[in-house]
């Protein structure tokens, strides 16, 4: 099963070869690099649980270590300083890689496997504690290596003892320097057996006083002894808390993966345009303006409504420098917001102006002009026509045989009405047909050309707008899930 740390590596590595070209050599080149780093630094400690026991000389700390590892492994007494080289135990891994890293001799190296121990020991399989040098100590290369190694430890148990605790060069240079790890941190009141219950008290109060003025007013107290075992269950409780959550490796790696994908996500936009049908709408009106499209229906809605008909306008093929001026307009919508590799993507996903001068206008000629004819309309205008003239030989059949006024212009009337009634039907009939045959003609127009900028425009854009979103998706998962649970680890101690 990957880790999460390889599976974030894995999502910008993916994301960096589906850009392709679209993401720069050199940055591509430098992410897969520091990536490498990341995962070198992370695997030379791997997922262990550093933590520390730091404190100046006859503060017990060597005693201690001893306690919590039930051993007599560490340097102990009373000559100064006491522990000359670190010591390291490891539960449940011998660690030597990292034992290596951290600077322990081989000499120095104790392992403890939790199968063999006692059922509460296995909650701590990965821990390796350290016992550091003196921080105090006379010997410079004693407190070099206590520098050395405190930025990548884990927890510091600061050992302190009823004599000692209130040490200028611990404050000053150590706790009060150190207190932006504040949540990594625990002070541990050691050889508490040489004070009785108001002493405990008085000491303890006057060391959660001094932390508090340090900032670190936060910052557990436990209370041991090692020689009677005081405390050491309360110090494998933090133990086991401490194994429980991220290591300062793999927070450190975490950060580094973000990182590299935060500066990928400059090198692409924040979004992707759209190239749905209200985009692809646009541009298809845009086709219809330039191929004079209006103008067509326009003539199919006149001639259609004359009583003689009339010529239909006919498309005209637009300009090269408007189809041209059409294609850098849709360019213009699909990129917006893309960097430049990108942007120049869409521009190299365009068609030729030629090509898309010959696809237009087969879409515009593949829908042919109406014929101007309407049937229905011409029945009831001859029909009206009938009407007209059989009133006319009425009145003048009248005239001519002498009929009384009265036979002759009430029907006259009545046919002069038909007729105009007629009329007004055929006009009525041509102008909805003409209308209904230039709305129809417009639809199937647009359609086509839609279709057109589909195929030609759109789908290749699509192509392109679906990596850069795969790419951006796979940055921005590498860099949210690495950021998150980031925070500086909790001990889990309670303060004793």
């Amino acid at each position: 099963m990957q880790s999460d740390l390889d599976l974030r590596v894995a999502a910008i590595r993916r994301g960096i070869e589906t850009a392709g070209t679209e993401l720069e050599p050199a940055a591509a080149e430098r992410a897969n690099r520091d990536l490498d780093e990341v995962l070198a630094r992370f695997r030379t400690t791997g997922d262990h649980t550093v933590v520390a026991l730091v404190g100046g000389t006859g503060s017990g700390k060597s005693s201690l270590f001893n306690a919590i590892t039930r051993s007599t492994f560490a340097d102990s007494g009373f000559i100064r300083p006491s522990t000359r080289q670190t010591s390291a135990c490891a539960w449940g891994s011998r660690a030597d890689e990292l034992m290596g890293f951290l600077g322990v001799r081989p000499s120095r190296r104790m392992f403890r496997d939790t199968l063999l121990e006692r059922e509460d020991l296995k909650a701590i399989d990965g821990l390796v504690l350290l016992d550091l040098p003196d921080h105090d100590s006379v010997e410079e290369h004693h407190s070099a290596q206590v520098n050395r190694l405190l930025p990548v430890v884990d927890v510091l148990i600061w050992v302190v003892d009823p004599q000692k605790y209130a040490d200028h060069i611990l404050h000053e240079n150590y706790l009060r320097a150190l207190r932006s790890r504040a949540d990594a941190m625990v002070v541990v009141l050691n050889q508490v057996d040489t004070l009785d219950d108001r002493g405990l008290d008085i000491v303890d109060g006057d060391v959660r006083r001094l932390l508090a003025a340090d900032g670190l007013g936060e910052v557990p107290v436990l209370h041991t002894c090692a020689l009677t075992g005081e405390g050491i269950g309360a110090v494998h409780s933090l133990l086991r808390a401490a194994v429980g959550e991220e290591s300062t490796a793999h927070r450190t790696a975490r950060a580094g993966i973000a990182a590299v994908a935060t500066e990928l996500l400059t090198h692409v936009g924040a979004g992707e345009a759209t190239t749905d049908a209200a985009v692809v709408d646009l541009t298809a009106d845009e086709l219809m303006r330039a191929n004079g499209i209006g103008a067509v229906t326009r003539s199919i809605e006149e001639a259609t409504s004359r009583w003689v008909g009339g010529a239909l306008a006919a498309p005209q093929p637009p300009a090269r420098a408007t189809m041209a001026a059409i294609g850098s307009t849709w360019a213009g919508r699909v990129k917006q917001g893309l960097p430049r590799l990108w942007s120049r993507a869409v521009d190299a996903s365009l068609p030729s102006v030629e090509s898309l001068l010959r696809s237009t206008a087969d879409a515009v000629a593949s829908v042919p002009l109406p014929e101007v004819r309407v049937p229905k309309a011409e029945a009831f205008g001859w029909a009206a026509v009938a009407g007209a003239l059989a009133a006319v030989t009425l009145v003048v059949a009248g005239i001519l045989q002498g009929w009384p006024v009265a036979w002759v212009i009430g029907p006259a009337i009545v046919l002069v009405g038909v007729a105009g009634m007629l009329l007004g039907a055929a006009r009525g009939t041509r102008t909805a047909v003409g209308a209904a045959w230039a709305a129809a003609y417009e639809r199937d127009v647009r359609a086509a050309l839609a279709a057109t900028v589909d195929a030609e425009l759109a789908a290749p854009a699509a192509v392109l707008l679906e990596r850069h979103r795969a790419v951006r998706g796979a940055f921005e998962e590498a860099r949210l899930s690495t950021a998150a649970g980031s925070d500086a680890p909790s001990t889990g101690a309670h303060a004793g």
